[in-house]
């Protein structure tokens, strides 16, 4: 576009947020329908905006903006309705911030990627919560899944305060063990990608931009921020958002069918069995399968059914069960 037409227009834009009735007259002769001045919210969800101190108004001009469009991230699948509300809030306040007019343009993909990432940390602690109610069994999987990681990566469980949740756990590691623990496994651009949104919420949500070191500075001293925000957009953060949220609806729902998984047992003893998969700790084997484990050795690899978190059935992979050592 002409830079003097791009001018003009920023004029126009800037005069309808100025003058309401210069927009509602420039809708009129665009053949624009006027939406309504406000959005009803449901009194439950109004008051849990008022509870949290979300700006209400924002979150009405977004739906406002919205109401015809089909959200491309569903959170149907979130049982806990407080959890289910703050994702969909955040994902209002993320998208406000693409939308806005009264941000800087360098400014609204930053804070974009910070609801981005508050919607990512809710989510991966609602799927850890659900799956790993045991903090043990928790910590054993993040051990698991993040020991292929560099230092100070791997999770040890010595982080200087005691972790009674998985909301004690710092977000990196449970961005790394969910990422490695898929079969097959993620890209790794994707995990990349996670932790380039965790990045960008550490260097500007408690700041928003107020305070120095500013953008610019930061990104100097963090080339891997600097190359996150340089080389993604809205689009591709909100397809890994909708491709997690996708991941993590599908783990819940398999977890309560009959399903597969690729298992190894860890300790085989004359009086019992014990087989780890999913990266979790390792599990004795029911009694009543014994016999379908017989002349399988510790380290041998097997095919497990699983449903509702339980081991219900052995099944003899095609290829060899020993691993090779």
């Amino acid at each position: 576009m002409d830079e003097i037409l791009r001018t003009t227009l920023d004029k126009v834009v800037k005069l309808c947020d100025q003058r309401p009735d210069f927009g509602a007259e420039l809708r009129s002769r665009l053949g624009i329908p006027t939406a309504p001045a406000t959005i009803p919210l449901s009194s439950e969800l109004e008051e849990y905006l008022t509870e949290v101190g979300e700006d209400v108004c924002t979150i009405r001009d977004v739906l406002q903006i919205q109401q015809d469009i089909d959200p491309e991230i569903k959170y149907d699948f979130v049982d806990d309705h407080r959890t289910r509300d703050r994702l969909i809030i955040d994902n209002l306040q993320m998208e406000s911030k693409a939308l806005s007019t009264r941000i800087p343009e360098d400014d609204r993909f930053p804070l974009f990627c910070v609801y981005a990432f508050y919607q990512v940390e809710n989510l991966l602690n609602y799927f850890y919560q659900r799956k790993y109610p045991d903090v043990d069994s928790l910590e054993e999987m993040l051990r698991e899944n993040t020991k292929s990681e560099k230092e100070g990566f791997r999770y040890s469980g010595r982080t200087g305060r005691p972790v009674d949740s998985v909301s004690d756990v710092e977000s990196h590691y449970l961005i790394n063990a969910f990422c490695n623990s898929k079969t097959p496994p993620l890209d790794t651009y994707f995990k990349f990608r996670l932790s380039g949104l965790r990045k960008v919420r550490n260097a500007f949500s408690h700041r928003f931009f107020e305070i120095d070191p500013g953008l610019v500075r930061v990104r100097e001293s963090d080339k891997q921020l600097d190359i996150f925000i340089r080389f993604n957009t809205f689009i591709t953060i909100r397809r890994d958002l909708r491709q997690l949220a996708d991941l993590i609806a599908q783990d819940l729902l398999s977890a309560g069918t009959p399903h597969d998984v690729p298992g190894v047992i860890s300790s085989m003893l004359v009086s019992t069995c014990y087989v780890r998969y999913d990266g979790k700790t390792p599990e004795e084997l029911p009694k009543r399968l014994w016999g379908d484990v017989k002349g399988y050795k510790t380290g041998d690899r097997l095919t497990l059914t699983i449903s509702d978190g339980k081991i219900i059935a052995v099944k003899h992979p095609l290829f060899s069960p020993k691993v090779d050592h």
